[in-house]
């Protein structure tokens, strides 16, 4: 892994650059403790990293910013500023997730996805629905990918299944707006307030829209050993709030190819779990995109569950956040890589305490300075505790 690393002298912070072929790059600001001064040190570090990318013409595809819902507005205002000045653009669409720090009131951090496009052979342009730009479209005469953010629908009842299935509708309008379809989605990161109330509902309505489409069976027609080969995104559900609904909010990635493009997408559920559509969840594991030059394996959110979706090692936050490393590492280990490869993730904790805990096992376990923000949020279970997920990257020594 080609790994770069910035450290700015602020308050105990860090911006982590990660790529392995110098034309995708993911950013992580991460701030792990407290500051008296933390959005001026959120400023600094958010020129820092903007003008990184406008050094290296990379352009921002995505962003997801994890923080108190009370900083929104602030944050907003702070990050039009930044946008108009490094990038001479009005809007660039992001994401703010209501998971706040761990250490009370603040922003627990910053990931960004940038692509250097003319590096690549191709171009980036916004992509707009009803007239509101909703993401980014990243285009080559081989294939084209689509990260839509922030993506909600707000017209029916609250925390309904209609609701849920009704915001997958709106996300394949778009998708086909722009010559893609949802069998082209790979990854969908989803946000659900109050998701132990509203996990149910949720499955209820993404299922009934996947099996609308014949993207997946209904479980009652499968085969046992048929589970592990059915085709879904890599996703992460997580219970947080967001300014823009008290429904869930949705970022989505897509990616649509031709007979020319090198690219192909394989699912991975590695070894010490199974299909999570074995009990109603549809969706991978993980998925990995294979390239020429390099593999990117994405991460679903994964916890302390075991091969028959029962939830292990109850109350013990220590042997959850331990559990959950090995399951990780048997999914990447399938992939031919390892937790160095790691390019940028989120660790959910159910509780703020619980903080201590991870970076003890972090350090035990000698994973060094891993790029990931820490925040807390629901996990879709009373009984779990912990949440990870990420991205993973390997180049290919041709």
């Amino acid at each position: 892994m080609s790994t770069q690393l910035i450290e700015l002298e602020l308050t105990k912070n860090l911006i982590k650059i990660t790529t392995v072929d110098e034309t995708e790059y993911f950013i992580t600001i991460s701030f792990e403790q407290k500051s008296e001064k933390q959005m001026e040190d959120l400023d600094q570090a958010y020129q820092a990293a903007y003008k990184f990318l406008c050094k290296n013409d990379i352009e921002i595809f995505h962003e997801r910013v994890f923080g108190s819902a009370s900083l929104y507005e602030t944050f907003d205002a702070m990050r039009q500023n930044h946008v108009r000045t490094y990038f001479n653009k009005v809007e660039i669409p992001y994401t703010y997730v209501g998971a706040p720090p761990f250490w009370g009131e603040g922003i627990a951090g910053i990931i960004l996805h940038g692509i250097n496009a003319k590096k690549k052979g191709g171009t980036i342009r916004d992509v707009e629905f009803e007239g509101q730009i909703c993401g980014r479209m990243y285009e080559k005469e081989s294939d084209k990918r689509l990260m839509l953010s922030a993506i909600f629908h707000n017209e029916l009842r609250d925390k309904s299944y209609e609701q849920i299935y009704h915001t997958f509708c709106k996300i394949n309008q778009i998708l086909n707006g722009n010559g893609l379809n949802y069998r082209d989605v790979i990854r969908t990161w989803i946000y659900i307030p109050q998701i132990l109330d509203y996990y149910d509902q949720f499955n209820l309505g993404r299922n009934r829209f996947l099996e609308e489409l014949n993207i997946i069976p209904t479980r009652d027609s499968i085969r046992d050993f048929d589970f592990e080969n059915i085709f879904m995104p890599a996703s992460t559900g997580v219970g947080c709030e967001n300014p823009y609904t008290s429904g869930a909010l949705f970022d989505v990635y897509a990616i649509s190819k031709n007979f020319e493009s090198e690219i192909k997408v394989s699912n991975e559920t590695g070894s010490k779990q199974r299909s999570a559509y074995r009990y109603g969840s549809a969706f991978s594991r993980s998925l990995i995109v294979h390239q020429q030059a390099c593999d990117h394996l994405f991460l679903s959110g994964t916890a302390s569950i075991d091969d028959k979706g029962n939830t292990i090692h109850l109350d013990n936050i220590d042997l959850q956040i331990g559990e959950t490393f090995k399951v990780i590492n048997s999914l990447v280990q399938e992939a031919d890589m390892n937790v160095a490869d790691w390019m940028e993730g989120t660790v959910f904790l159910k509780k703020s305490e619980y903080a201590q805990a991870y970076m003890k096992n972090i350090e035990e376990n000698q994973v060094l300075n891993p790029p990931v923000i820490l925040c807390v949020a629901d996990i879709c279970r009373e009984d779990l505790l912990f949440e990870i997920d990420g991205i993973f990257a390997k180049k290919k020594w041709l």
